[in-house]
């Protein structure tokens, strides 16, 4: 009777035993697999790949560890940390490129499957990300942070999050700003800055924060022609010398109006405007005569609408279209050959002067800036150029 106590304790005891190591290997099988089903969502819906990963980039957990090559997918969340980034290639060739201590969250992403009203979202929680979209055409993209919405249509750009607030640097395209006061739109070559507390606005140039966040990224991950053609961009690197030789950069206090001067139409004009500008003439000038959706004018040092460099030059007439973003001289109303230093530029449509005025230049980007400047002749407190220069020839 005692041996058969015993040998029912020994079995309750192997019984326990049983349940406490079949126990340990659920929690430990439990626990392997949680990074597997962190790196993919319930969806399952793969929308690209991790083309580049520079020292520790994970997901949701730090246990799941992003590899190169490894798949994406919709849902997930990507961190980099300290000294490490991430080169993110999307279906449909969109590059998403992440600097250090950096998080996104792939929230919602349709790239060609879904319709053409679906918005592909992902989420900036903190950190740098430059876009380089595949040629996206139509505003189907969305990028959110904590204080602002940019709608993406094909551009690249970038956009940081920090303690501050929002900022965006646009390379080339056109994105969209909303937050709760509206939505802004912000061209090439514009900076703009959405703080957490404060006023929004445009900015000559982009903060010191992502100045060395952008420098570190491009450090470590070796640009592909998207991202070198947005490097291009911000150094001002010329294609060929006579683009940049005839290009002009007119920075007014919120943000940069790139013009583009005709030569082959007007020479000597080009010629005059170009050595006024690397005299830095028209530094600090205002603009004294603005007419909503007309003109806008500016040019002379006295500020009056009749002073200039007291040298004129011959009319350079031709039948260019008097079309907004048109840039062309001032001159006395009475007298075809009185250029002199004053130019315009047209807000809108001005058939009446085509043929009687000399036009060398054009907008090529930032015209909707001009239509923020303060109207009048002069305006009560008129918008200055702060500085303009050749971009060949930028300080």
């Amino acid at each position: 009777m005692i041996i058969q106590v015993n040998d029912m304790n020994q079995s309750l005891l192997f019984r326990k035993l049983s349940f406490l190591t079949l126990g340990l290997l659920a929690t430990f099988v439990l626990i392997s697999i949680v990074p597997i089903l962190a790196s993919m969502p319930c969806s399952a819906s793969q929308i690209g790949i991790a083309e580049t990963i520079v020292n520790k980039v994970y997901l949701d957990s730090l246990l799941s560890g992003v590899k190169r090559g490894q798949k994406l997918y919709q849902g997930q969340k990507i961190r980099t940390s300290m000294n490490s980034s991430a080169e993110l290639l999307l279906s449909d060739k969109t590059f998403l490129y992440l600097g250090e201590r950096s998080d996104i969250k792939l929230t919602r992403f349709f790239l060609g499957k879904g319709s053409s009203n679906d918005i592909n979202q992902l989420e900036l929680v903190r950190g740098l990300l430059r876009f380089a979209s595949a040629g996206i055409k139509k505003n189907n993209f969305s990028i959110r942070t904590q204080n602002a919405s940019v709608g993406v249509r094909g551009t690249n750009f970038d956009i940081m999050f920090n303690k501050h607030g929002t900022e965006v640097s646009v390379n080339s395209g056109t994105i969209d700003v909303t937050t709760l006061s509206g939505s802004i739109m912000v061209k090439a070559g514009q900076v703009y800055r959405v703080p957490l507390a404060g006023v929004q606005k445009f900015s000559l140039s982009i903060s010191p924060a992502m100045k060395r966040a952008i420098g570190k990224l491009k450090k470590q991950i070796k640009p592909k022609s998207e991202l070198a053609a947005i490097d291009k961009q911000e150094k001002g690197v010329k294609v060929q010398s006579s683009d940049a030789k005839n290009k002009l950069y007119m920075d007014l206090s919120f943000g940069r109006v790139v013009i583009r001067m005709l030569p082959k139409i007007a020479p000597n004009h080009v010629k005059r405007i170009s050595e006024l500008v690397k005299k830095k003439f028209y530094d600090g000038l205002i603009f004294h005569n603005v007419v909503p959706g007309f003109v806008a004018e500016t040019g002379d040092p006295s500020g009056t609408g009749v002073g200039g460099t007291g040298e004129t030059l011959l009319a350079e007439l031709s039948n260019t279209p008097f079309v907004r973003g048109l840039v062309g001289m001032k001159r006395d109303r009475n007298d075809l050959n009185s250029g002199d230093s004053q130019f315009f530029i047209l807000l809108g449509e001005a058939k009446h002067l085509q043929g009687k005025y000399t036009v060398w230049g054009k907008i090529e980007e930032g015209m909707m800036l001009l239509d923020r400047l303060r109207t009048g002749s002069p305006p009560a407190s008129p918008n200055k150029i702060i500085k303009m220069r050749l971009a060949n020839d930028p300080n």
